[in-house]
């Protein structure tokens, strides 16, 4: 996994002599179905997905099984 976007944890930096790298959680389509199947809960302190979340959408059915 790419650890730039590792939505396992909430936060996390590096800070090196010529550098600093943080993370980056994407809110996409991916984060929004671990949300609402509690495989991952990160986007919690953003938003509630369920409010959010369009389950009429043509392409909800293959984000949610």
């Amino acid at each position: 996994m790419n650890k730039d976007m590792d939505a396992s944890k909430d936060s996390w930096s590096q800070l090196g002599k010529d550098y600093f790298r943080q993370a980056r959680i994407n809110v996409d389509g991916l984060r929004m179905r671990e949300a609402l199947t509690g495989e991952n809960d990160v986007l919690e302190q953003f938003f509630d997905v369920e409010h959010v979340f369009d389950s009429t959408r043509p392409t909800a059915k293959l984000l949610i099984p």
